[in-house]
């Protein structure tokens, strides 16, 4: 073995247990951690430890960089307004009713938890794995050309687009919209590959996105909004560095919680006192994110008032062929029977709800190992999946795993399986005609 190659086993031995020994010390920092109250800033602050190192570790990978910027955002948002308590971003009217559990031993399993996931994936997305993929990071996509898909994609987004909605307006932190409309997501990312390169296709697209989006501002939806944006941002490449990705989400911050202060009132002469109300301080927080983690708090709880919770686990499993609708899939709508909640409810919760710790470190291995899989491939339908992770990231990490599980990996999956059978019985009949 020649000196050079002994130098890079070195490097490489050390940058995969570089990143082992910065998880493993957490993970020994947060055993010896008791369930007091205390214990919460601690918490807080390694969370934000571990969420900024994996930004820096991922800086060079301008997809990964916006896919762990999301998820950092929303631990932040959690670490600094929840566990570190430096503001509260919620009102009195809710935190009345939360504060029993949020002053519960719950609440530090919760965090535990949360904390768990970063540490695990901390590990999988390791220096050594980034260093292979330095090629396959790039979101660039070689297009299909297929008339018919276009045209049929555009005519059911259209129809989707009218029919998005259950109600004119909605002011509450439930989203007014139908899973359809989220589904508009996933055909709107189909039809942009198979539109070819024609500048005319491209254009209807845009237009078509444009209209999603204002429709969306307009009824105050910003869990709508938002995936259109970025997966704009996806499919034209553009180049994320560090440095951009934090002017992005300042402004991108500030812009959801205007909206946020918008969707109260619905009136733009009090846009202004409602916002410094609402907000003042806490600008930069999200009161979405507040929430959805105070439902993971329930559902963690709900673990232990839920007889034979690892059941409930087949039931989730029917879902994601069968919808969210499927006799006990839906885990927050569960926890809601016991403990009242207004939705959501992170990644992390719905599997400790099944299996307690185990669950939410099988659930956290899963999760690094759909990362590590979508971010390492060159393949062009293996990148649209790449993307639909990024842009559903708030949903699936923030609301519900069945946004990864049934729209991001088998509705998207059928939706290509659809394309491809009649990209294949057009193209035969072209040739034949």
């Amino acid at each position: 073995m020649s000196k050079n190659e002994q130098h890079n086993k070195y490097i490489k031995v050390f940058n995969i247990y570089n990143d082992v020994a910065i998880s493993l010390l957490i993970t020994i920092i947060l055993l010896t951690l008791n369930n007091s109250q205390n214990s919460l800033k601690i918490i807080g602050f390694l969370l934000i430890l571990i969420s900024f190192y994996l930004i820096y570790k991922v800086r060079f990978y301008s997809s990964l960089l916006i896919l762990f910027g999301l998820i950092a955002y929303v631990n932040l948002s959690v670490a600094i307004g929840d566990l570190l308590q430096v503001s509260q971003v919620l009102g009195s009217e809710s935190l009345n009713w939360q504060m029993g559990l949020r002053s519960s031993d719950y609440n530090i399993i919760a965090s535990k938890a949360l904390l768990f996931v970063m540490i695990i994936l901390n590990i999988m997305i390791n220096k050594e794995y980034l260093n292979k993929i330095k090629t396959a990071s790039t979101n660039t996509i070689i297009k299909k050309d297929n008339f018919y898909i276009f045209f049929a994609g555009m005519l059911v987004l259209l129809v989707f687009w009218f029919f998005g909605y259950s109600s004119s307006m909605g002011d509450t932190y439930h989203s007014n919209t139908r899973t359809i409309y989220e589904y508009s997501i996933l055909i709107f990312l189909v039809v942009w590959f198979y539109s070819g390169k024609s500048n005319i296709r491209l254009l209807l697209l845009y237009f078509f996105a444009i209209m999603y989006i204002l429709q969306a501002l307009v009824r105050g939806d910003r869990s709508s909004a938002f995936p259109m944006i970025l997966a704009l941002v996806l499919i034209n490449d553009f180049k994320i560095n560090l440095r951009t990705l934090i002017i992005l989400a300042i402004s991108g911050i500030l812009a959801s919680n205007i909206v946020s202060a918008y969707r109260i009132a619905f009136s733009l002469s009090d846009l202004k006192d409602i916002f410094f109300d609402k907000y003042g301080m806490t600008a930069f927080l999200s009161d979405t994110v507040s929430q959805s983690y105070y439902t993971g708090i329930t559902i963690v709880k709900s673990h232990y008032l839920v007889n034979s919770t690892e059941s409930y686990f087949f039931d989730f499993l029917g879902g994601i062929f069968l919808g969210g609708g499927f006799r006990n899939a839906d885990v927050g709508a569960v926890s809601f029977e016991y403990l009242l909640n207004k939705g959501g409810g992170f990644y992390f919760s719905w599997f400790y709800f099944w299996f307690g710790i185990v669950g939410v470190i099988v659930g956290a291995i899963v999760l690094g190992y759909i990362i590590r899989s979508l971010f390492s491939s060159q393949n062009n339908y293996i990148k649209l999946y790449r993307i639909c992770l990024i842009v559903m990231t708030f949903r699936w990490y923030l609301y519900t795993p069945f946004v990864l599980y049934r729209s991001v990996i088998f509705i998207l999956s059928v939706l290509l399986i659809i394309s491809i059978i009649v990209d294949t019985l057009t193209t035969k009949k072209l040739k034949h005609g």
